[in-house]
């Protein structure tokens, strides 16, 4: 059978080519891969080859390059059923995903986290995980962290201005959410610094009582009261006959005779008692310091990062 089909010219049933032989090969797998796609700004809503590298609003981000995997259903078509896998090419690594079923495109899901740029976490350990720096205020580039300057700007400082920014530095610091007019904490700016601060109270303090006492004392009391009574007293008696004291005789020579009374009532009085307490006087009062630094509750150091 070989033998008549090398007689007539026509090729043998076992038979190799190699690739630049089969017209369009190349050309059918380079489209295949993405790699003659053309323009980087295609529409990936009307993506007919299976990869392309674009930068368009359809895609997750217009700001960045993504590389989309198109998964069709049935034919290769722009109007078909079909699922999109989206893979960042520059400035990050993010995945999204999305579908379009009867011409009606879904959302683009983010599939590698769910954590947008800017978002604070802590974490107990010495380095970030990956996709999160420290949130140190250290100045990084505006480029190489485009999604998270464009988060959250200069809002942790401008960097150089022009080619650098801050990230939030966080480190030793308490959060207390932002008041945003509720009265609480007013007049307070987005991110602004607050010091430290106890709350206005007074101190009561007390003492012993001391220092009473008496002054004991004894003495006489000045010596007054003396005085006398006078007293008449009439006598007369007779010739030969005894004297009568009381009354008037009715003859014989009369003598009238004053006595005085003894002295009575000179006297003292013995005085003993204690004068009234007298207790003026003051006392030093010393309210004894105590505490640290700062003012704070009990808490955990953990580290601060954000992610990019």
């Amino acid at each position: 059978m070989s033998q008549a089909r090398s007689s007539l010219g026509a090729a043998a049933t076992s038979h190799t080519h190699a690739m630049t032989d089969i017209t369009g090969l190349a050309a059918a797998l380079t489209a295949a891969s993405g790699m003659n796609q053309g323009s980087v700004e295609q529409d990936p809503n009307l993506a007919v080859n299976q990869v392309i590298l674009t930068k368009h609003a359809n895609a997750p981000s217009p700001n960045v390059y993504w590389h989309i995997t198109t998964t069709f259903f049935h034919s290769v078509a722009s109007n078909g059923n079909r699922s999109q896998l989206a893979i960042q090419y520059n400035e990050g690594v993010s995945v999204y995903a999305r579908s379009c079923f009867q011409e009606v495109w879904t959302d683009w899901t983010r599939l590698d986290n769910s954590t947008p740029p800017g978002t604070i976490v802590y974490f107990p350990g010495f380095n970030p995980p990956p996709g999160f720096l420290k949130a140190n205020g250290a100045v990084v580039s505006r480029t190489t962290y485009a999604a998270l300057f464009a988060a959250i700007g200069t809002f942790g400082g401008a960097g150089d201005g022009y080619s650098t920014f801050n990230v939030v530095d966080l480190r030793g610091e308490f959060i207390r959410c932002f008041d945003e007019g509720r009265g609480v904490d007013p007049g307070r700016a987005l991110g602004s610094v607050q010091g430290a601060q106890n709350a206005w109270h007074t101190h009561g303090a007390t003492t012993g009582a001391a220092g009473g006492h008496a002054h004991p004392f004894s003495g006489l009391a000045t010596a007054s009261g003396g005085h006398t009574h006078a007293q008449t007293v009439y006598g007369g008696w007779a010739d030969g006959a005894p004297a009568v004291l009381a009354g008037r005789s009715s003859g014989g020579t009369g003598v009238s005779t004053l006595i005085t009374g003894a002295l009575d009532g000179v006297h003292t009085h013995a005085v003993t008692g204690t004068v009234g307490v007298d207790g003026a006087h003051v006392h030093p009062v010393t309210v004894s310091a105590e505490g640290g630094t700062e003012s704070r509750p009990r808490n955990v150091a953990l580290l601060a990062c954000i992610k990019y």
